[in-house]
């Protein structure tokens, strides 16, 4: 049984690695674009995590952004019964960028969650965002409110 197991194991990482082979081919922004195409967040972090086989993810996180942003991405269908908003989703919900990136939140968490510095990953999706919306600082006003990095947890005493 520990055989087939570390059998099966190898083969997800040989396709994993394969898949990560193929997808850094293949320029960010066109990346982007196929991972968001099925309007799926979980196939999304599926592609991320292959691209991040040969990238860091806070190096991904700024293409993504882009391509969540582009007015030709697709909202993503809703996979499960969505969690209550927080109320800085609430704050965006009538904005279109706003909404953007409160649809695609979970590829977005996930990349933060990969980086070895959760902070400097928060730090990295807004100074991607800054510096996406500098010649439209309406679309900064929709968009910055859900992306605002949680404060890190009080040490107790």
């Amino acid at each position: 049984m520990a055989a087939a197991e570390a059998d099966a194991y190898l083969k997800r990482q040989s396709r994993l690695a394969q898949m990560g082979n193929v997808a850094s081919q293949l320029p960010r922004a066109t990346a982007m674009r196929q991972l968001l195409a099925p309007g799926s967040p979980t196939k999304a972090c599926a592609g991320l995590l292959a691209l991040s086989q040969a990238t860091p993810p806070p190096q991904l996180i700024a293409p993504l952004l882009a391509a969540i942003l582009s007015a030709e991405a697709p909202l993503p269908a809703e996979e499960a019964t969505p969690p209550e908003p927080a109320p800085a989703a609430l704050a965006a919900g009538e904005s279109a960028a706003g909404g953007r990136v409160v649809a695609w939140r979970v590829p977005i968490a996930w990349l933060i969650c990969q980086a070895d510095d959760r902070g400097a990953a928060r730090q990295e999706v807004l100074r991607a965002l800054v510096e996406l919306c500098a010649h439209e600082p309406e679309l900064l006003e929709q968009a910055a409110p859900p992306l605002r990095a949680s404060p890190e947890p009080k040490p107790e005493p």
